[in-house]
């Protein structure tokens, strides 16, 4: 669910800027309940997911340079 919310989320931006945008990158860091209810030893930890459209879907260099000023 959390990567489907991610994607469509990149794609409802996106849209909205009617194709205004150079590049795009959504993240998406959520607590899964199933993992809090199981124990596991980090709880508190997130799972990430991210989409990338334009520049940053095409590049896989601009988007490692990118990512971690968002993380």
């Amino acid at each position: 669910i959390q990567e489907r919310l991610t994607s469509e989320l990149a794609d409802a931006v996106d849209q909205a800027a009617s194709g205004g945008l150079s590049g795009l990158l959504v993240v998406c860091d959520a607590a899964h309940m199933c993992m809090v209810a199981r124990g596991v030893e980090k709880a508190a930890s997130g799972t990430l997911s991210y989409a990338a459209r334009g520049c940053l879907q095409q590049d896989a260099a601009l988007r490692v340079t990118t990512f971690p000023l968002l993380v």
